[in-house]
């Protein structure tokens, strides 16, 4: 018989930064990480503000996010990954970026 070995998803972060500024219109690039032994499949949404996914999948280590043109400077976006991998214990992990509207 076999025995399932337990893996960790660990801490989730989103590179480059969790918080930076951009224009309207501008599209800005994430990539997601994990600290665990985990090899989750990261699952991107905007939790809110005025930006859209712009990549061809909204899963997947990185993603690219596009502010809308009409963004009013101050606006922010929360880009949210979670980690999800069912072999896990610790399974779904996530966190937020911030994008701020110049």
């Amino acid at each position: 018989s076999t025995v399932a070995v337990s893996t960790l998803i660990g801490t989730v972060t989103i590179g480059p930064v969790s918080t930076l500024s951009a224009d309207p219109g501008e599209m800005v690039g994430f990539t997601a990480a994990n600290t665990g032994d985990a090899d989750p499949l990261f699952i991107w949404a905007i939790r809110s503000g005025p930006a859209l996914i712009t990549s061809t999948y909204n899963f997947g280590p990185s993603v690219e996010v596009t502010i809308n043109a009409d963004a009013t400077s101050g606006e922010s976006v929360q880009v949210q990954v979670t980690a999800d991998d069912p072999s896990a214990t610790d399974t779904p992990q996530s966190t937020v970026a911030t994008i701020v509207v110049n």
